[in-house]
């Protein structure tokens, strides 16, 4: 399995764009790249809120989010240099050095308070 990032639109958003410094809302699905699922949060059902580029979530889902418009749906791949790395995440239950794959919906963006 190649170790690249590749975020893929699933669906366009229509809403306000996801920009460095705003405040983000998202619901995701983390799977390995053998489709076992490690994380979800529509089966907590708590989306997960963060500033964008601040280092609050991995910083391949701070890439793959940014530019992204609310209501949107982007597909991640993320190589684990900016996943979980050589350590990976034994509470998720993901392997050292995997690559891993979310699905990321944008559910809404708050503009960046000045």
């Amino acid at each position: 399995e190649e170790a690249v990032f590749d975020p893929t639109d699933v669906k366009i958003g229509k809403g306000k764009v996801a920009t460095k410094g705003s405040t983000v809302t998202v619901d995701y699905v983390g799977k390995l790249v053998n489709d076992k699922e490690f994380d979800s949060t529509y089966k907590t059902k708590k989306p997960v809120t963060f500033k964008l580029g601040a280092g609050d979530v991995l910083k391949a889902i701070d890439l793959g989010v940014t530019g992204m418009r609310e209501g949107g749906i982007r597909r991640l791949r993320l190589p684990p240099a900016i996943a979980f790395g050589a350590r990976g995440n034994q509470a998720r239950a993901v392997p050292p050095n995997m690559v891993v794959l979310y699905v990321v919906e944008l559910k809404k963006v708050a503009k960046a308070k000045r």
